[in-house]
């Protein structure tokens, strides 16, 4: 079964996330291994990349129709995602900036493929899956705002396009 990784400057791996609860995340570098899930989405239209979907691990892209965008979920949903589905921790708990999360998505369209983020979610150029190809999504929180700021999630898109 394929790992998945929430990381933070590793120093140990926890392989059970429940063990983190009561831990000061702030001061806590971990790599946490989960397993994976699949999304498909099927769609000859524009779609949104809900937080579960984004931290299944893979999401691969179908249906005819033309060029799309794929947007993200929020910022605030994808951060409280990360903390309670892969960490089991309680809202309450910040998680250190630059905290990430990587998944796969492949486009298994005929066409191009966009990614664009939801509310406060930024993604970097080039932000567009080639027709057949495979990228890494690299998820990462930038501010909270229980830390002064807003929700932020980074996401780099890494392959799946041409130079």
């Amino acid at each position: 079964m394929a790992g998945y990784n929430v990381q933070t400057p590793p120093l140990f791996t926890v392989r059970d996330p429940q063990v983190l609860v009561g831990f000061n995340l702030a001061t806590l570098n971990a790599t946490i291994s989960t397993p994976s899930g699949n999304t498909v989405v099927n769609s000859a239209n524009n779609a949104t990349l809900l937080a579960d979907a984004l931290l299944g691990g893979l999401i691969v892209r179908t249906g005819a129709g033309g060029n799309r965008d794929d947007t993200t979920d929020s910022a605030a949903n994808i951060i409280d995602a990360i903390k309670l589905e892969l960490l089991g921790l309680a809202n309450k708990v910040n998680l250190p900036n630059g905290t990430s999360v990587e998944c796969t998505y492949t486009n298994n369209t005929d066409y191009l493929m966009q990614i664009v983020g939801g509310d406060n979610v930024d993604v970097c150029y080039p932000n567009y899956v080639e027709s057949g190809c495979t990228v890494k999504l690299n998820i990462v929180v930038v501010d909270q705002e229980s830390l002064g700021g807003v929700d932020t999630v980074k996401i780099a898109v890494c392959g799946g396009y041409e130079d």
